[in-house]
């Protein structure tokens, strides 16, 4: 994964940056919308990912226009305009609200978090450090990666 690759998405788009971040990729979202997000992302030397066709003026950086079509094939046109391949390894280790790297966590640390019928399941859990929300590998986790297959982005 090319590490240095950051998203700035448009507001209208959060439904792709959180796959964006499921892919690992550090990705600003929602509320961002109109010069607000042009202006930070070249202050942050972020690539703009947006629906809007206009783009202001003195905007420097670089913007990958998406259509209105399924998030698959956003995702996969996304990645080909760059001409990099997601580490499968990366995926789901980021925050998908938040956007921070998430970190493993033994279930001592968040079992009274976690429902009884899940820790019975499952062993390796995710905390986020910044909004403390708590991710395990379960049924919605393989609808995120089943999704992330069908765009192709994996090679």
């Amino acid at each position: 994964m090319e590490r240095d690759v950051t998203f700035a998405v448009d507001g209208m788009l959060a439904r792709l940056g959180k796959y964006l971040r499921a892919l690992g990729y550090d990705t600003l979202s929602a509320p961002l919308f109109g010069d607000a997000l042009f202006h930070r992302a070249e202050a942050e030397g972020r690539i703009v990912v947006t629906a809007r066709s206009a783009v202001p003026g003195d905007f420097g950086g670089r913007v990958l226009l998406v259509r209105g079509e399924p998030v698959e094939r956003q995702i996969a046109g996304i990645f080909a305009a760059l001409n990099i391949t997601p580490s499968r390894e990366s995926v789901l280790t980021r925050c998908l609200e938040c956007n921070a790297v998430t970190r493993d966590v033994p279930l001592e640390e968040v079992r009274d978090r976690v429902p009884e019928g899940i820790r019975e399941k499952v062993s390796s859990y995710r905390i986020c450090p910044s909004c403390n929300r708590v991710y395990w590998w379960g049924s919605h986790a393989d609808r995120i990666v089943e999704r992330l297959e069908e765009s192709g982005v994996f090679g």
